[in-house]
């Protein structure tokens, strides 16, 4: 558990977060290498290739919104742009990592995250930036963690009645 404060409406997020990410991070640190090889229920990637997804972009464009705003910085829309391609180069730019290495990035990434919401204000909830149609509160608060709760019910999936 983190020992970093948070602005009140940012603790429930930054815990959320954390807890998602810990929960598929110690399911992922049980499988087997023949495990990884296994299709995922999303066409066309194995578990490995849904791991390397979560160390891509999940985390960094959290990450990149975070630093934008407690840096006071506008928001890169490139980031907005076309989900499906970006998340298949992030796929594709971790095929040769190891699973140590792909787990490894998830954990930095998490760390560099938890750190960035401890830097948010009470004031900064109602921030807006142009071409994001909702405020930081607003957009922060939609399923924290549920990124990491989706792909871990697609782990799990993958992974039913294989004991």
């Amino acid at each position: 558990m983190s020992d970093r404060t948070y602005a009140s409406w940012v603790e429930p997020i930054a815990t959320s977060d954390r807890e998602s990410r810990i929960e598929l991070l110690e399911l992922v640190r049980t499988l087997s290498p023949a495990d990884w090889e296994r299709a995922s229920p999303l066409s066309g990637w194995t578990l490995k290739d849904v791991l390397a997804h979560l160390a891509g972009g999940t985390g960094k464009n959290f990450q990149q919104i975070l630093e934008a705003v407690v840096s006071r910085t506008p928001v890169n829309p490139a980031m907005l742009g076309d989900a499906d391609a970006r998340n298949a180069q992030d796929v594709e730019d971790r095929k040769d990592m190891s699973v140590g290495e792909l787990i490894s990035e998830i954990v930095g990434e998490g760390d560099a995250i938890d750190l960035l919401l401890s830097k948010l204000t009470d004031g900064q909830k109602d921030l807006r930036q142009d071409n994001i149609p909702m405020s930081l509160g607003e957009g922060l608060s939609q399923d924290p963690g549920g990124h990491y709760r989706e792909h871990l019910a697609h782990f799990k999936e993958t992974l039913k009645g294989q004991d």
